[in-house]
């Protein structure tokens, strides 16, 4: 079983949505990709961020598709797939992890629970 077939209501890290597209298009009026997430955020990335796809031509954007279940941007046309989490992780800027997180998260969320007092 898969992370993605998992079928248990228990929240554990293991059912927490990754950062795969559920699809992509492309913005002509802004020059952006647009890729919706499993989570259900949508994140417009201006083409010229990414390098794969920066100098080919516009007209060619709509031929964008998704593989591996929403793991991999494809121009089939000129042979580019680009990893998903890869592209996010390279967008955010961080070069390794954050070291102040201390890798406690309730559900495998990535967000730190707040100590509440008693």
């Amino acid at each position: 079983m898969t992370k993605r077939d998992s079928a248990s209501n228990e929240a554990d890290a293991d059912d927490v949505p990754g950062p795969w597209a559920r699809s992509v298009s492309y913005d002509d009026a802004n020059d952006t990709i647009q890729l919706v997430l499993e989570s259900g955020t949508t994140v417009g990335i201006p083409r010229r961020a990414i390098e794969e796809l920066r100098d080919l031509p516009i007209a060619r954007m709509n031929e964008l598709t998704l593989l591996a279940d929403g793991e991999s941007l494809s121009l089939r046309s000129y042979d580019v797939d680009i990893f998903v989490p890869g592209l996010l992780w390279e967008l955010i800027g961080f070069n390794a992890p954050v070291s102040c997180w201390s890798g406690e998260t309730p559900a495998g969320t990535g967000r730190v629970a707040p100590q509440r007092s008693a």
